[in-house]
């Protein structure tokens, strides 16, 4: 009996399933959620997540917001404290900043 094709073959179906898991989506659906961005929340809008940043970031909530996910490199302070997470404007700083981008990935 060969029993050295038993674990190959084991490794090969696990690669398998691993791959199909991974291109099915159902794997990084909550981090794709929340990727970098950029994100837009205007009045009117829930202000919970996924459509808002939370209700412990103070910024203007009577205008509308681009912002984007950026690990402790934010400028919208967080109960009243700086940095946070949360970028608002056009110019973020880069994503490899933000590990949810080390993980999935993100366009910018």
């Amino acid at each position: 009996m060969n029993t050295t094709c038993a674990p190959r073959r084991g490794i090969a179906g696990l690669a398998t399933a691993m791959l199909l898991f991974a291109g099915s989506g159902l794997g990084a659906g909550t981090a794709q959620a929340q990727g970098y961005g950029p994100h837009h929340w205007c009045p009117g809008e829930s202000i919970y997540y996924p459509t808002g940043p939370g209700p412990h970031y103070n910024w203007d909530w009577n205008i509308c917001h681009t912002y984007y996910w950026v690990n402790g490199k934010g400028n919208v302070p967080y109960d009243g404290r700086l940095p946070s997470d949360l970028y608002d404007g056009t110019d973020p700083p880069p994503p490899r900043d933000n590990p949810t981008c080390r993980v999935i990935g993100c366009a910018n």
